[in-house]
């Protein structure tokens, strides 16, 4: 086998990005070849791009046989936008596919037995997200990244996003063409828009409007007025900014906002309780299926719990947890997002919720000062899962429950084996936060044992 080889495999398996997984002979083994856009059940030729020490990388030349669970695709740049892995299969096959991919991630990662649930659908599969982060093409119109690259391909809509999000997209378009400003150049460190940046609140409808810019002040953009006024004509922009971001990074935010028109802030609710969110603030991009899994959450939790919510953010989750409990204490290590957890808590008269800034190192001598030691805790960390200080802060505080919620099954695997010496981990039961991607979401409680 070798480069440029056309070849003829059955498809198998899956990968969590949506790659079909296909099997050849070499030497008397079967050998992995991936294949993108290949579904489970298909016949395909492919050809062979490279030849790895244990697999190989095809692209998918033709289907020979297709897969009962392939559909037509919806969406026309699929193939060529790097966002949506499953955009070829039915959706019941797709929740198929994040449920297998988390009990791999289990099996790799975490020692021992573990049941995995069926992944729970999301409510909706097109339009959930509220928020979307677009890079400028050359050509002035914005899109997404090709898939391993940065080259973008041009969208005038997602199918994923809102479809309040696409008419303003344009009207931006609209305004770089007529003022014939340049897109930014990652090579060059040169020309002037980067990236625009829509969220909107979905209960709400509130639209928040923020476009990146090359440039150290807002005497250097041209034009912006008649930005202003191409977007007045939308009731539902409440918050127009602009971010500047002169540094040569592939980071989307520079350190700096200045406010072109409108309040500095959206509101939205999440199960009830009113949040104010600002351009920097995390916000779970599925609101529906977020407000689920903080139900789901919150149904663990009883009334005589103090809750300690770790990367609380802007105090989404334990905001919504304070109702059930005696108590919330939040910790985050952003200055900007505690205080909009304090103000957050104001706006909806919680006073059973106090935050704290701090990182996992200073979380024992955060909670020593309290006068009650959690009982619960809650932990949604990052992609990387939780420190060792982390760890390590949790077996000293001991709380009765952990609540594990993660975008990342295999670091969050990785973590339950690390705490697997003091505590047992029920279900872990996976969330489609985001249809058609390769992403899920997952959550699992974990009990103290009663003699660790």
């Amino acid at each position: 086998m070798k480069k440029n080889d056309l070849v003829t495999v059955q498809i198998t398996d899956m990968t969590f990005d949506g790659a079909g997984i296909g099997h050849l002979d070499r030497a008397g083994k079967p050998f992995p070849v991936f294949v993108r856009a290949a579904a489970v059940g298909d016949a395909v030729q492919c050809r062979i791009i490279k030849v790895l020490k244990n697999y190989a990388v095809a692209i998918l030349d033709q289907i020979v046989t297709p897969s009962p669970d392939r559909v037509p695709p919806a969406c026309p740049i699929g193939e060529r936008c790097g966002g949506c892995a499953f955009h070829h299969v039915s959706y019941a096959a797709e929740l198929g596919y994040k449920t297998n991919a988390v009990k791999q991630a289990y099996k790799l990662n975490f020692p021992g037995e573990i049941s995995v649930n069926d992944c729970v659908p999301s409510p909706e599969e097109a339009g959930y997200r509220n928020k979307l982060q677009l890079p400028l093409s050359p050509d002035g119109k914005f899109g997404f990244y090709s898939l391993h690259s940065h080259r973008v391909v041009p969208a005038a809509s997602c199918l994923s996003g809102h479809p309040d999000f696409a008419p303003i997209v344009r009207e931006v378009e609209e305004w770089i063409g007529e003022n014939s400003l340049s897109a930014y150049d990652e090579a060059a460190g040169k020309g002037l828009v980067r990236h625009l940046f829509l969220r909107r609140g979905y209960h709400t409808g509130e639209i928040m409007v923020c476009l990146t810019v090359n440039a150290g002040s807002v005497k250097e953009v041209p034009a912006k007025e008649k930005l202003v006024e191409r977007l007045n004509k939308f009731s539902q922009i409440k918050s127009l900014w602009l971010n500047f971001n002169a540094k040569r990074t592939n980071v989307i935010f520079g350190d700096r906002f200045h406010l072109l028109f409108g309040a500095e802030r959206i509101y939205d609710t999440m199960n009830g309780v009113k949040f104010a969110i600002s351009p920097r603030s995390f916000y779970q991009v599925n609101t529906l299926q977020a407000e689920r899994i903080y139900a789901d959450a919150t149904a663990c939790l009883s009334s005589d719990d103090i809750l300690l919510d770790l990367y609380c953010g802007i105090g989404t989750i334990g905001l919504t947890c304070a109702k059930k409990v005696k108590k919330v204490i939040g910790i985050e290590v952003v200055p900007e997002a505690i205080e909009d957890a304090k103000q957050n808590a104001k706006l909806n008269g919680i006073e059973n919720a106090e935050f704290f800034v701090g990182d996992a190192a200073k979380t024992l001598e955060i909670i020593a000062s309290l006068p009650e030691k959690p009982t619960a805790v809650i932990v949604d960390p990052p992609r990387k899962g939780l420190s060792a200080d982390t760890i390590d802060a949790l077996k000293q505080i001991a709380p009765e429950r952990i609540i594990y919620i993660s975008c990342n099954p295999s670091t969050q695997a990785r973590d339950l084996a690390l705490l697997n010496d003091m505590y047992t981990p029920g279900d872990v039961t996976p969330y489609d936060m985001f249809p058609k991607t390769g992403h899920s979401e997952a959550a699992v409680q974990l009990l103290r044992d009663i003699n660790p």
